[in-house]
């Protein structure tokens, strides 16, 4: 499949969905003390957050790095420098659908939203959007966290 040869959409899904399968599910890192950091290096209160037990919603990505890093560390060690020239992560959106709380435990799931083949004046290339869903421990979903890259093949 990565034997130098173009690698179709398809086959290079069956890539991305097998590790991030074996990857799982994960817990977040949210604790008081990144949480207080976080607050004191963006201009938020933290207080006001405590007072009422709510996160502050950009922090949401910085609980979920870990979930790409452990992707991409993997990634590129199993298959992505045989297939993929360069990477450029386009945008990211967050879409919340309740309260992020201070005292729940939150969970992340990665998965490929969508994966096109594309042309460009550089060449050919994967547009895959990678979506993180965030659940609290009671599995209610949270979040939506999707980030675009696009992939150089």
């Amino acid at each position: 499949m990565n034997d130098g040869k173009k690698v179709s959409k398809e086959d290079f899904g069956i890539l991305l969905n097998d590790l991030i399968n074996e990857i799982g599910t994960l817990e977040l890192p949210v604790g008081d003390d990144s949480l207080k950091k976080f607050c004191e290096y963006t201009g938020h209160d933290y207080s006001v957050y405590t007072e009422n037990n709510l996160i502050p919603q950009g922090y949401l990505m910085t609980i979920t790095i870990p979930i790409f890093t452990r992707f991409f560390k993997r990634a590129w060690g199993e298959f992505i420098p045989k297939i993929i020239k360069g990477v450029i992560h386009t945008f990211s959106t967050i879409e919340y659908y309740s309260p992020f709380k201070m005292d729940q435990k939150y969970f992340g799931k990665m998965g490929v939203k969508s994966i096109e083949e594309k042309k460009g004046k550089k060449g050919e290339y994967f547009s895959v959007d990678f979506e993180i869903i965030v659940c609290d421990d009671k599995g209610a979903t949270v979040a939506s966290d999707i980030h675009k890259f696009f992939l150089k093949t």
